[in-house]
């Protein structure tokens, strides 16, 4: 469901995923950044969850462009520490320029 930008948010039954809500979200995701920057680089980094790793997920990022990073299972906790204070920081910074 959209609600005023940049939230949006999607409701389902439960909290599992699968390779087709996938699909959904990498298209959504490239057409909101195309939108805006139709020539940027998107990355997106995952984990090893069996709906990320599905083959029709990844042919359909390869066919909208985008750079999948897989996290190796068992990392995921480090790379959360990486969110808190490398990630969030840098985050903050690029806004204010962006929007100066």
């Amino acid at each position: 469901r959209r609600t005023r930008a940049p939230l949006e948010y999607w409701h389902h039954t439960n909290g599992w995923s699968s390779s087709s809500i996938m699909v959904r979200w990498l298209t959504r995701l490239r057409s909101i950044i195309s939108s805006v920057r139709p020539l940027a680089w998107v990355v997106v980094v995952l984990d090893c969850a069996t709906a990320h790793l599905h083959a029709d997920v990844l042919r359909h990022s390869r066919r909208l462009g985008l750079l999948i990073i897989i996290l190796p299972a068992g990392l995921t906790h480090i790379f959360q520490v990486l969110d808190a204070w490398v990630v969030i920081p840098c985050l903050t910074i690029w806004f204010s320029l962006a929007y100066v």
